[in-house]
């Protein structure tokens, strides 16, 4: 098996240590400093992690050694960890109360659904990449989280015309009782 760095076990262990208590503090400290401490909404916190997370994956994959600038970038991009609870709160928000319970079963069926169909197309664009780039994970994640950032502030761009084409049809069913 190759390594892009050669990692002592105390090397290891620093690094899981200060990217999940990065994690944690993503979590439960800076979700509500942003949306309750700023007055952020929860639609902008969601588009900062998507990009922000991208570009610290960009950056990591390029890291010459693991300590500092890897774990560095690496434990910054945990923020991308972000999109589960600001996205499911967001779905919470658009929905009838009733239908929550199936939008988080489709989305948990999405999210765990993707990793079970996404795991041997990183397989095997690792096993391409390994002996010129083995980070290139790094960046095809970066890539898919640009992408998702995108798509989001297109949905967010067009929401106001939504809107609009929902209360026309409100109001079109108002007019016409059946």
């Amino acid at each position: 098996m190759v390594f892009k760095f050669d990692v002592s076990p105390e090397e290891f262990a620093t690094f899981n240590v200060v990217t999940n208590s990065v994690w944690m503090v993503t979590n439960f400290l800076l979700v509500p400093l942003l949306s309750q401490g700023l007055g952020w909404h929860d639609s902008v916190i969601l588009c900062i992690a998507l990009a922000f997370g991208g570009s610290a994956l960009a950056s990591a994959a390029f890291s010459s050694a693991l300590i500092p600038y890897f774990l560095l970038s690496y434990a910054v991009s945990n923020i991308r960890h972000l999109c589960s609870p600001v996205g499911r709160s967001l779905l919470a928000k658009v929905v009838e109360a009733s239908e929550v319970a199936k939008i988080y079963a489709v989305v948990n069926l999405l999210q765990y659904g993707t990793g079970f169909f996404a795991s041997p197309f990183y397989r095997l664009v690792y096993d391409a990449t390994l002996s010129s780039l083995p980070s290139t994970v790094f960046l095809l994640s970066s890539g898919f989280l640009y992408m998702s950032a995108l798509t989001y502030l297109f949905i967010i761009s067009q929401r106001r015309k939504l809107r609009q084409v929902g209360d026309a049809t409100h109001t079109e069913r108002d007019d016409h009782p059946s």
